[in-house]
């Protein structure tokens, strides 16, 4: 296969009320992006994730290496369960973060293809990505992803690597 699953985990979770609403500049706080002010709307997100094409593989980690050490190596900051293969990574994530939820972790999963909608892609203890919070993460990956092409670091990331970035900084917000 060529699409990974990953469930990061917090620690406990006395709540499970999920992602604080409308975080605002947090995500660019995380990333070190203290001057930000392109934040996208959801519609505006979608566009420009279509933009970079569906299905465009490009081998090399240069890309996703690049966009996430520019975005503070988010990845490096959780525990994560990394889930590969050809079938099954689907039914083996959802048993994994359904045993983790009884235990009272928090528990984010990411997920690629979405069937309906691209906030199937990231969620928190079973819970799709708001809208808002979904436009809010690509906005602050997408600075990182033009700073990192106009700096000549990389060529422009792939989609599932804008979007497995996203995740992960989210991610990282909930923890921080």
């Amino acid at each position: 296969g060529l699409f990974a699953d990953f469930i990061s985990l917090y620690g406990k979770n006395p709540t499970t009320s999920g992602f604080p609403p409308r975080l605002g500049e947090a995500f660019l706080y995380l990333a070190g992006f203290k001057a930000w002010r392109q934040n996208m709307n959801y519609s505006e997100s979608l566009g420009y994730l279509d933009g970079l094409g569906k299905f465009g593989i490009k081998l090399g980690m240069e890309r996703i290496e690049g966009l996430l050490r520019e975005l503070g190596n988010p990845e490096q900051k959780l525990k994560t369960v990394h889930v590969t293969g050809t079938n099954g990574k689907g039914s083996v994530t959802s048993m994994i973060t359904n045993i983790l939820l009884a235990a009272n972790l928090k528990v984010g999963k990411f997920t690629s293809p979405h069937l309906v909608k691209y906030n199937e892609r990231i969620t928190l203890n079973g819970k799709d990505i708001s809208d808002d919070d979904f436009a809010m993460v690509i906005s602050a990956v997408k600075v990182a992803a033009d700073s990192i092409v106009k700096k000549g670091v990389c060529e422009q990331p792939t989609q599932f690597e804008i979007l497995t970035a996203a995740a992960f900084l989210y991610f990282l917000s909930l923890i921080q």
